[in-house]
């Protein structure tokens, strides 16, 4: 099967495991990023793992990831309707179960390791979210700081799979740079993709603009060090196909 029909099969596979009739007609279908997923295909192919190994970690790390993401669509605000409250209970549960998931996977395969790892690296992502809500609480936080802090949030799991399976020293994992920064750049360009603060730190699109163009520069250096031939013409083609578009914009670009 070619690169492209496998991270097809990687991305049906969590469609169907995702389709439940009651999430959706309560809370809609749950989202997830192609780009995110073809990502870790990516990742975990460089490292030269098995074809059934990368689906399992790919399918896995997405499902904890989508968990993650349905926990921030919680409202924090006070709720005294009943439908509100029982949406707010929904996303929790439908969080909870896609975790579950994630593990329930892993250990039916004995990734034991994966677990544990992914586990850490969760805690690191609630770390950083707390500290977003923390310095967004009323107070204005500098596009530096916020993009750092969601680099934290959105790559810390393709960043702990990349340790996981990199040998050597952890300055020549190329991935470790990489994968965070290409988590972030999908969230740039995701317009529907926001956290606490957001507003504030990016309310000029053309600030947005530049921050995509200027990042792109360095994610395209990282993806030239990654040593797998196959791994880095697809992962240079992605990128070019899911950015390019941003370099020809001008930059009053508004939203």
């Amino acid at each position: 099967m070619s690169i492209h029909g496998e991270m097809d099969r990687v991305i049906g596979e969590i469609a169907a495991r995702t389709r439940d009739p009651f999430v959706e007609r309560h809370i809609g279908r749950p989202k997830t990023s192609a780009f995110f997923v073809k990502m870790l295909y990516l990742l975990l192919k460089s490292f030269s793992l098995p074809s059934e190994r990368i689906r399992l970690h790919c399918v896995a790390t997405t499902l904890l990831q989508m968990g993650l993401d349905l926990h921030e669509r919680v409202s924090v605000g006070p709720e005294r309707a009943e439908q509100g409250m029982r949406s707010r209970q929904l996303f929790v549960l439908a969080g909870d179960y896609f975790s579950s998931l994630f593990y329930r996977l892993l250990a039916e395969r004995g990734e034991i390791r994966t677990i544990s790892r992914l586990s850490e690296a969760v805690c690191e992502v609630n770390e950083a979210k707390m500290e977003l809500y923390a310095l967004s609480d009323g107070r204005q936080v500098s596009p530096p700081t916020y993009l750092g802090l969601i680099r934290r949030i959105r790559g810390n799991l393709p960043s702990a799979l990349s340790d996981l399976f990199h040998d050597g020293k952890r300055s020549d994992n190329p991935w470790r740079e990489l994968a965070p920064d290409l988590t972030v750049l999908d969230w740039l360009a995701d317009a529907d993709a926001e956290y606490p603060g957001a507003a504030p730190a990016f309310a000029s699109g053309e600030l947005r603009l530049e921050l995509i163009r200027s990042l792109l520069a360095s994610v395209r250096r990282e993806a030239a060090a990654v040593a797998h031939p196959e791994v880095r013409r697809e992962l240079l083609r992605m990128i070019g196909e899911r950015f390019d578009s941003y370099l020809t914009e001008p930059l009053a670009r508004e939203g």
